[in-house]
């Protein structure tokens, strides 16, 4: 039973990031604000986690997601300070919502996470 759940979960995130990157530039308000509360959920992820606290599911599930997707398209950058990262962080998760371009990016890279889990839960 709890599989199914977890199907379900990853069907529904699946079918939300297909929506984003379908409707392009055309982008209705209603899915841009979907955007921004997983974007807002990325960031309360984040917050309490570096301060120790008590994280919902959905918050932490986003911010991994886009952690994987972070270190892919940024993995290898070399930073000296927490500063630095914190501002290269930031800046990405912004574009997410601002940037039509790291939006379709980010939501396109989500959509094939979730078909492959999907796909591996359903089929093993």
């Amino acid at each position: 039973m709890e599989d199914f759940k977890e199907i379900a979960k990853l069907i529904g995130e699946g079918f939300f990031a297909d929506k984003v990157v379908r409707l392009k530039s055309s982008i209705q308000d209603l899915e841009l604000k979907r955007v921004a509360e997983y974007v807002a959920d990325i960031r309360k992820g984040r917050k309490t986690v570096e301060s120790d606290g008590y994280c919902n599911l959905v918050e932490l599930h986003r911010l991994n997601r886009f952690y994987e997707w972070f270190s892919l398209r940024h993995g290898q950058r070399k930073v000296k300070t927490k500063e630095e990262a914190d501002t290269i962080f930031e800046t990405t998760l912004n574009n997410v919502y601002l940037d039509l371009k790291t939006r379709l990016d980010f939501f396109s890279w989500l959509q094939r996470k979730t078909l492959n889990e999907t796909s591996r839960l359903m089929y093993g």
